[in-house]
């Protein structure tokens, strides 16, 4: 029971850091996705206008925010897979839960409650497969997310800027481009949102849990 209750102490203790690490990720895409598409207007004024020049400076600063955009999508997916490592660890021990419980109703030498705490402990369980499912999900779809990126960068990087192709033929496809990139950034916020809301979530069914812990401990003294 001491082990179990370490194990989730810990859950505890990493959702509460992936809470503040979700919030900070949120509020630091918001800001860059308002920058980027900022400059998605000015690059549509400076063709607009004729004005190669600026537009060639707008583009590499665009192809410049990008390549950061990129680079944290990889840190994500790095963190999704630490999640999913996380979740698993969390429903193994969820499921020796399970069984030890059972096997204090089998035996008939636990104590007041045992019941109780086997449909506790399948709660638990079920709610640990649904995170496992969630998080292997959200790596899925961050890596999908992040391999697009990469494609629309590579095609951006290779449109030529010279005044004929680029104004009359190119300046279409570049922009449609770069507003699909700010959409896979705006999927990226939906995707963090959606992350606060499930660790928010856990955080409730962590605290629950830790009540358990205590009340499980406290009905085993009484009937040692």
């Amino acid at each position: 029971m001491n082990a179990q209750v370490v194990v989730n102490t810990k859950e505890a203790v990493d959702n509460h850091k992936g809470i503040k690490v979700s919030r900070a990720q949120l509020q630091r895409d918001i800001s860059e996705l308002n920058d980027f598409n900022l400059r998605i207007k000015k690059l549509k004024g400076s063709i607009a206008a004729s004005n190669l020049v600026l537009a060639k400076g707008i583009k590499n600063n665009l192809i410049d925010d990008m390549r950061r955009e990129i680079e944290q999508s990889e840190h994500k997916i790095f963190q999704d897979k630490k999640e999913l490592t996380q979740s698993r660890s969390e429903l193994n021990s969820s499921r020796r839960e399970v069984n030890r419980s059972a096997r204090d109703i089998t035996n008939g030498d636990g104590y007041i409650g045992e019941g109780r705490d086997y449909r506790d402990d399948k709660r638990d369980k079920r709610n640990d497969k649904r995170d496992k499912r969630g998080d292997r999900s959200d790596l899925e779809i961050q890596k999908a997310r992040t391999a697009r990126q990469k494609s629309i960068l590579e095609e951006i990087e290779n449109i030529d800027f010279n005044a004929v192709n680029f104004l009359k033929e190119k300046s279409k496809r570049l922009v449609r481009l770069i507003e699909e990139f700010s959409q896979t950034m705006e999927a990226d916020i939906a995707a963090t949102k959606k992350e606060l809301a499930e660790d928010k979530v856990e955080s409730v069914e962590d605290g629950r849990e830790r009540r358990e812990d205590r009340r499980e401990r406290r009905e085993y003294k009484r009937n040692s």
